[in-house]
């Protein structure tokens, strides 16, 4: 009888050691899940398009000014001027447009400036959020984050929406108005269109990061209840142990 129940025993100890390690693999899923963990990667997307957008940026205002700078304009317009007088007339939007260049330039080169140097609002919040020392209170903190980006975006959105819509409709009834029939608005009206249906149906980043949160806790949370070992006396004083798997 003792011979029998050694192997029992070690089957039963086998079947814990397997759950145990299942549950650990669901944790370490669960863990991925975490509020903290998908700000934290947001935060780093966030980062790399603050800083190709600011490289991009001061590339452009810098290269528009040497563009520029290489243009010697007043040497132009004089001799322009000098062959014919009322030339002055069309190259003063000229001049403007090149001294409205250095302006552009300088613009460009300022904003890309301040992008690499200022994090973004998701950035500085993770940061303060990753200063938390109470594992349950940064947690919070990061959801109410997310849930916050994620109500933002949506408002956004949908104002977006409208806007685009009611712009669509004033465009359609131009072109309506319009006698000779060569008019472009309804071009436009659709265009808006588009994008009127692009901001009601298609969710932001920051909604769908929120989804992904929801979904993958109860996911994780289906999958661990999955898992059961009850170890135990039965009333005759023998060990019993029921191993059980839902689905």
């Amino acid at each position: 009888m003792k011979r029998i129940k050694i192997p029992i025993m070690v089957c039963l100890l086998l079947l814990l050691f397997a759950s145990q390690v299942m549950a650990n693999n669901i944790s370490l899923n669960q863990d991925n899940l975490l509020a903290v963990n998908l700000l934290e990667s947001f935060a780093k997307e966030k980062k790399t398009e603050r800083i190709i957008g600011g490289c991009a940026s001061t590339a452009l205002g810098v290269g528009m000014g040497v563009l520029l700078s290489s243009i010697d304009i007043k040497a132009v317009t004089e001799i322009s001027i000098e062959e014919n007088p009322l030339t002055y007339i069309i190259l003063f939007p000229i001049t403007l447009m090149y001294y409205g260049g250095y302006i552009t330039s300088g613009i460009l080169t300022g904003s890309g400036v301040l992008m690499l140097a200022i994090p973004s609002k998701v950035e500085r919040d993770y940061k303060n959020i990753k200063k938390i020392d109470d594992s349950i209170e940064r947690e919070e903190q990061a959801y109410s984050k997310l849930v916050s980006y994620a109500e933002r975006a949506k408002k956004e959105r949908f104002v977006k929406g409208v806007s685009s819509a009611a712009l669509a409709l004033c465009c359609i009834i131009i072109d309506a108005g319009a006698d000779d029939g060569k008019s472009y608005y309804k071009y436009v009206g659709l265009g808006m269109a588009a994008s009127a249906g692009k901001c009601f149906y298609v969710k932001s980043k920051e909604e769908k990061l929120l989804e992904r949160y929801y979904e993958g806790r109860a996911y994780s949370d289906n999958q661990a209840s999955r898992f059961k070992l009850h170890i135990g006396y039965a009333p005759n004083g023998n060990i019993s142990a029921v191993y059980s798997y839902s689905f």
